[in-house]
């Protein structure tokens, strides 16, 4: 079936053929509602205008259990609220939507969440990210944009377990970007009572997405030693006394000496 233009060409199933002057606009509408947009019979077709699109209706993070729902989103650019970690996103394929987070939540690298350099993504309030949807229900962030986040710093109480009793000692903190630099000027040690050792007090904002572990000088029975210092996910900073993980004695004292910690967020 074919429709007759005005002149000698006709519209097909294959598009507009036989027109006298190729050159010449068929009218549409634009879709911002201006007619200056046309649709010509050689050429793609172009904008005279920009593209607007509408910004939706915030998504709080703790809604989708882990799953973030961007397909019934209310715009192609929304905030995302919360702090809940997200392990997936829910996007259809060729679909596209800019993302700007209003607080910390951890983004999780995986198969159907596919995150630049194949790593988890830590996110500041003010951080953007691209997101297009693909086949068979992968997601891939095609751009992560990070706000400018200032040097913070500030002390906090730590406390060691695993002695008769529970000393305390004051840590200083210093965090530029997703790095941490943690120092222990007076060291922190008791009698020890079992073969672990932690310090416990690491504000939430200090928790790295995973564990990472660095060498310092610890104390096993009464004896310095080179040990391992491990900055664990789940806020704990637990020690070794020597570099293969070993146990402590459960007797003496034991502890961590004056050192510096530094570890990323992500």
């Amino acid at each position: 079936m074919s429709v007759k233009s005005p002149g000698n060409g006709s519209v097909g199933p294959g598009g507009i053929t036989g027109l006298a002057n190729p050159s010449a606009s068929v009218g549409e509408t634009a879709i911002n509602g201006s007619a200056t947009t046309a649709m010509r019979s050689d050429a793609a077709p172009a904008l005279a205008q920009p593209l607007n699109t509408a910004q939706g209706a915030d998504i709080a993070s703790a809604t989708g259990a882990g799953t973030l729902n961007l397909e019934t989103a209310t715009g192609n650019i929304v905030d995302v609220t919360g702090t809940t970690t997200l392990t997936a996103i829910t996007l259809s394929q060729g679909h596209w939507r800019i993302v700007r987070f209003t607080g910390a939540l951890t983004l999780t690298h995986g198969a159907s969440l596919v995150l630049p350099g194949g790593a988890n993504i830590l996110t500041v309030a003010g951080d953007y990210a691209i997101f297009a949807g693909y086949a068979a229900g992968v997601v891939r962030c095609m751009g992560y944009f990070r706000t400018v986040v200032p040097p913070t710093s500030g002390s906090f109480t730590g406390s060691l377990t695993g002695c008769t009793t529970v000393p305390t000692q004051t840590f200083l903190w210093a965090r530029n970007g997703n790095v941490v630099t943690l120092t222990a000027d007076a060291g922190l040690s008791a009698t020890s009572n079992t073969t672990a050792a932690t310090i416990t007090g690491l504000p939430a904002a200090l928790i790295p997405t995973r564990g990472q572990a660095c060498v310092g000088r610890v104390t096993n029975n009464s004896a310095t030693a080179f040990g391992v210092i491990r900055v664990d996910s789940d806020g704990n900073i637990t020690l070794f006394p020597d570099a293969v993980g070993s146990a402590f004695t459960a007797s003496g004292t034991k502890g961590i000496l004056s050192c510096v910690i530094t570890y990323s967020m992500t």
